[in-house]
């Protein structure tokens, strides 16, 4: 209760300092208040959550310039996210924002049209099951957004909103690419007079890709059914995906002398399949008033061989109401979310085997309060309660936590061009059932994750050209991370809670567009990531570059052509898992890719080159400190992929 009376304390504060600023303002007549209006979304915007985070937005278009198969690939062109190629062949990807190295997937949160994908286990979600041609646009908030969006909103957010029903259309692609890679896509959508409206996508992906025993193959249904009405809308989702993998394996360094294309084992393969469903209602109940119901349900079976036999299910329930609206000039946001996760997990080892029941709920509350001089003012509280039982050969753990965070922030709009803010963002997140089961043998249950992230952004824009500067403090305590020393009590390493954790960062961004035909896109991201405490401070947190730099091109030089080249440069990195940064470390990385697009009426065509400078690089690199020994996932060499196409309009 101390708590909510802090933020209700705030709240009350807030409105005496907004009365004393207008009476000021008044008097010498100063600029009127802007009042917040809400309206009604058609999809759940991570801009809508009032953090006064910068959010950077990938359009579309800009999706359709670069060329982009998959999500991995529009991600891995931002400067502030370093996209980890797990097996080296794309498939199997994970993301990491704000300095992150080994438990990166656990703290960025990647939501589908504002609901989140967050499994119960450290497998991080397929984004690449999410097909190119259904994707509107896509969100990215760096920093932290534990109050808005609750668990595991540490490093990052990234928010992919799928397309609405609009006016009648259809549009069929077929592709071909390197390593006999087959694309097929197509998409129908179409809104009736009566607000009903529906959309339904199809898509096979298939590839043998750069290495022997790397076969994939991945199929997925997509289809939307929404009613608009006057008040607001209902929107129901489905989703079906289907994933089949070989996997290449690690090559010590002698393989990888020998022959980079080369498998390590011809056993090993992944099968899987997935289905969504997502339901969203948001009505108006009063001009300034709206209720939102979001509804989640996500399952999976899978099998397969990473050494031995091995067995998955995971069931994972989610569920938020929300009332938001404006009080006054005021506008405000109370919300909660109930999660339900259920996971198995039977290998052949039977010391990996779990089972894992989750449950978290939590309660939030938002506002948004415009003052005098161009102030914004935002203040948000959210408690949240987790219960884990979990079950393995060796142990079993029930365990209850509770977490408070709280976030407040300050914007100011200078001029009509520039605008500064602060924010200090509280951020949480729950151990997983991977994290519970492997833990030394005097640990029952680890402790939840909490920290803060302050924050100091400056925006510029002109008519040609938009700049960000923002730097960073990510501070952590008992930061969940797995341990490789081995002690009588763990032999062979465990997941613990680490002492007080700190990163720094700077990030900048700049597009400067010098005629209508002709832009220019500088990305530069600093992470100073190291360990603050401990028998490894001072070290450099594994696979963590400190310096990323991107840099793209966009020309239309035609009337139907439009050139795309993109350049990332990667600054070194320590081989995963070598916390005391003994092995040497991986050099820079400069990669360079490029896209050509043709497109005259409803036809259109792509043709893109990865890796145009056919480096000899890899994806993945894995330290073992027991043998002091590096293992590599190679990455491909110069491939390509043309797609041709058609619609309707």
């Amino acid at each position: 209760m101390q708590r909510w009376t802090l933020f209700i304390f705030i709240l009350f504060s807030t409105y005496s300092v907004q009365i004393q600023f207008t009476y000021a303002a008044q008097k010498h007549k100063q600029h009127k208040i802007p009042t917040v209006v809400v309206r009604a979304k058609r999809k759940q915007s991570i801009a809508d959550i009032k953090s006064l985070a910068r959010v950077n937005t990938i359009t579309k278009k800009a999706i359709k310039r670069s060329g982009a198969q998959t999500v991995a690939e529009i991600l891995r062109a931002q400067a502030d996210i370093q996209v980890r190629d797990l097996t080296g062949d794309g498939n199997q990807v994970s993301v990491s924002m704000r300095g992150f190295g080994d438990n990166a997937p656990s703290n960025t949160l990647i939501l589908l049209n504002g609901m989140p994908l967050v499994n119960p286990d450290l497998n991080p979600p397929n984004i690449n099951n999410i097909p190119i041609n259904i994707i509107d646009k896509i969100e990215i908030l760096n920093g932290s957004a534990g109050v808005a969006l609750g668990n595991q909103a540490v490093g990052g957010v990234i928010n992919i909103i799928t397309k609405t029903p609009t006016k009648p259309f259809a549009e069929l692609e077929t592709g071909v690419g390197s390593y006999r890679r087959n694309i097929v896509r197509g998409l129908a959508m179409r809104r009736f007079t009566n607000g009903v409206g529906y959309v339904l996508s199809l898509n096979r992906d298939q590839t043998r890709n750069y290495r022997q025993h790397n076969n994939a193959l991945r199929q997925n249904v997509f289809g939307v059914v929404d009613y608009h009405y006057r008040r607001g809308f209902t929107q129901f989702n489905y989703q079906f995906n289907r994933h089949n993998q070989l996997f290449a394996g690690a090559l010590n360094a002698a393989q990888l002398r020998a022959n980079r294309r080369m498998t390590s084992n011809a056993t090993d393969f992944n099968r899987d399949g997935e289905n969504f469903w997502q339901l969203q209602n948001l009505t108006d109940i009063t001009p300034l008033w709206q209720v939102q119901n979001q509804l989640l349900i996500r399952q999976l079976q899978g099998h397969g061989v990473l050494t031995t036999a091995f067995r998955q299910r995971r069931t994972t329930i989610f569920y938020a109401p929300a009332l938001s609206g404006n009080f006054l000039q005021t506008h405000l946001k109370l919300g909660a979310n109930f999660n339900f996760d259920r996971y198995r997990f039977l290998s052949g080892v039977t010391t990996f085997s779990n089972q894992d029941r989750q449950k978290q709920s939590s309660l939030y509350g938002i506002e948004l309060v415009p003052l005098p001089y161009h102030f914004l003012f935002n203040a948000g509280t959210r408690v949240a309660w987790f219960r884990n039982n979990l079950s393995t050969v060796s142990k079993h753990v029930n365990n209850r936590n509770q977490v408070w965070i709280y976030s407040l922030g300050i914007k100011n709009y200078l001029t009509r061009q520039m605008t500064i803010y602060f924010r200090r963002a509280g951020n949480y997140r729950f151990p997983k059932a991977d994290e519970e089961g492997f833990t030394a043998n005097n640990v029952f249950g680890l402790q939840p994750q909490t920290g803060v992230s302050y924050e100091l952004g400056l925006l510029y824009h002109l008519h040609r050209m938009q700049t960000s500067i923002i730097a960073y403090r990510l501070d952590l305590d008992n930061e969940i991370a797995f341990d490789p020393r081995q002690t009588a009590a763990a032999p062979f390493g465990a997941n613990r809670n680490l002492p007080p954790t700190r990163r720094y960062g700077l990030s900048f961004d700049n597009k400067l567009s010098l005629t209508q035909q002709l832009a220019f896109i500088t990305q530069y991201s600093y992470i100073d990531a190291k360990f603050r405490s401990g028998p490894n401070r001072g070290k450099r947190i594994p696979f963590v570059a400190r310096n990323n730099i991107t840099l793209k091109l966009l020309y239309h030089f035609l009337p139907n052509w439009h050139l795309y080249v993109e350049t990332l440069l990667l600054g070194k990195r320590q081989p995963s898992g070598d916390d005391a940064n003994i092995a040497r470390p991986i050099p820079w990385l400069a990669l360079l890719n490029l896209n050509l697009r043709f497109q005259r009426k409803c036809f259109f065509a792509t043709f893109r080159i990865n890796n145009l400078l056919n480096r000899r690089y890899n994806s993945f690199v894995t330290f073992v400190p027991d043998i002091k020994q590096n293992f590599f996932y190679p990455a491909p060499r110069l491939n390509v992929v043309m797609v041709l196409g058609v619609h309707s309009y």
